[in-house]
């Protein structure tokens, strides 16, 4: 019985877990890392793979959510800032460039 390498002993449990998290924190790397993961005959390695593509699935389902709400709670603000230069622009092209109630009126 020959000893095994380092390079082909490995916890299983870390993998998993650095699955799970590169799935959840940056899902658009976990999808393609999860299939060439899946691409290798290694059975331990397919297992890894399989579970890094359904966490960053699930991480992409959850950075899509916050994504949308981080857009709607901004949306206001950005109708705010057109429209207040939108009105500059309407002003300064008669009283030589001043915003309104910056000079005192």
């Amino acid at each position: 019985m020959q000893p095994q390498s380092f390079v082909t002993m490995g916890d299983s449990g870390v993998a998993r877990r650095a699955a799970l998290w590169l799935g959840l924190t940056i899902p658009f790397l976990g999808l393609p890392v999860g299939w060439i993961f899946m691409m290798i005959e290694d059975r331990n390695k397919q297992a890894v793979g399989r579970r890094c593509v359904a966490w960053s699935l699930v991480g992409l389902l959850i950075h899509l959510v916050l994504t949308y709400l981080l857009f709607q709670s901004v949306v206001p603000y950005v109708k705010l800032f057109t429209s207040i230069i939108g009105n500059a622009g309407k002003h300064s092209a008669g009283s030589g460039g001043s915003l309104p109630g910056l000079d005192g009126q």
